[in-house]
C-alpha cells in the first residue's frame, strides 16, 4: 500500500514461481471453486493430503493433478451422454410415431385388396 497526499493507492504485483504453476491448480481448481463461492470443498484437501500420504510429495501431486483435471472431462462426459441419450429418445419416438402411421395405411390397403379379390 502506498500513501499519497490524501489518497492510498494500492500496487499490484506479479509473481513469478521457481516452478510454475500447473494447469491444475492455477485454472481447474478456481473453476471448480466458482460454484462453492471462492472456497474450495473439503474433499479435494483431504484427496490431497491422502495422495500424498500413500504416494509420497511428488507422485502424490502428480495423481493429484490428473484427478483434478480429469474431474471437468468426465463430467462433460456424462453431460455428453445425457443429452445424446435424450436425442436418441426423442429420435425413436418420432419414428415409432410414423411407423405405426405407416403400418395403419398398409393394414388398411390390404383389407381393401382382400375385399375386392
Amino acid at each position: 500500500v502506498v500513501t499519497g497526499s490524501s489518497t492510498v493507492k494500492y500496487v499490484a504485483k506479479k509473481y513469478v514461481y521457481l516452478n510454475p504453476q500447473p494447469n491444475a491448480m492455477r485454472v481447474v481448481l478456481p473453476l471448480i471453486a466458482l460454484p462453492f463461492g471462492g472456497k474450495l470443498p473439503g474433499i479435494f484437501s483431504t484427496l490431497y493430503i491422502a495422495l500424498i500420504d500413500k504416494f509420497g510429495v511428488e507422485t502424490g501431486v502428480t495423481y493429484f493433478q490428473k484427478v483434478i483435471v480429469m474431474l471437468p472431462v468426465f463430467l462433460l462426459l456424462v453431460l455428453a451422454s445425457a443429452v445424446s441419450d435424450a436425442v436418441q429418445k426423442k429420435l425413436k419416438e418420432g419414428k415409432d410415431g410414423k411407423k405405426k402411421e405407416t403400418n395403419e395405411k398398409t393394414t388398411k390397403k390390404t383389407k381393401k385388396s382382400k375385399k375386392s379379390d
